[in-house]
């Protein structure tokens, strides 16, 4: 719980707040411009408060976990789980008209989303071998389908969505630790 708190303060609930707009929005199975809004909207809704239940529930067994088997899993987590965001915004486009994630989407393309899983495998090779070779394969085919998925659903991607995947990614890289010992 400590380090869950204290990476909260360091990086910010930017991206948690993402993930719970996201499942309030994606999941309300309305139209696309609905669900844009809905994510929007300042307030929490039902889908949004049982993710986030989930997510810190998930997150606090899995960290408590990986403690004891791999620890080197707590320092590339947040690696992978940032890789999300250059391949989001290089291999997509953005759903809405404008807003604030448009400029990280308009300047990120095909070259950032390669250089930053390059750079990634020799970060995560360095600090765990071959395992963390494996991770980030999986979890690059995790926020590849995600994305898509995603842009099925509103015709690209959002701030929200790229938080949410980065939130996803991180459960999934510590899980993948667990799993691969």
């Amino acid at each position: 719980i400590f380090l869950i708190i204290v990476e909260i303060m360091t990086v910010g609930i930017i991206h948690i707040d993402g993930l719970g707009d996201t499942f309030d929005g994606l999941f309300s199975y309305a139209k696309k411009e609905r669900m844009l809004e809905i994510m929007k909207d300042s307030r929490i809704g039902t889908n949004g408060t049982v993710i986030l239940i989930l997510y810190f529930i998930t997150k606090t067994t899995l960290t408590s976990e990986i403690i004891m088997i791999n620890p080197k899993y707590l320092i590339i987590c947040p690696i992978i789980a940032r890789l999300s965001t250059p391949i989001n915004a290089g291999l997509s486009n953005y759903a809405r008209k404008s807003g604030m994630s448009n400029a990280i989407i308009s300047e990120n393309g095909i070259f950032e989303a390669i250089f930053s899983l390059a750079l990634s495998i020799i970060l995560v090779f360095y600090i765990i071998g071959i395992k963390g070779i494996i991770t980030i394969f999986i979890a690059f085919i995790f926020i590849i389908i995600f994305m898509l998925n995603v842009r099925k659903k509103i015709d690209g991607i959002t701030g929200d969505t790229m938080g949410a995947c980065l939130e996803l990614t991180s459960i999934l890289v510590l899980f993948l630790g667990i799993v691969l010992r």
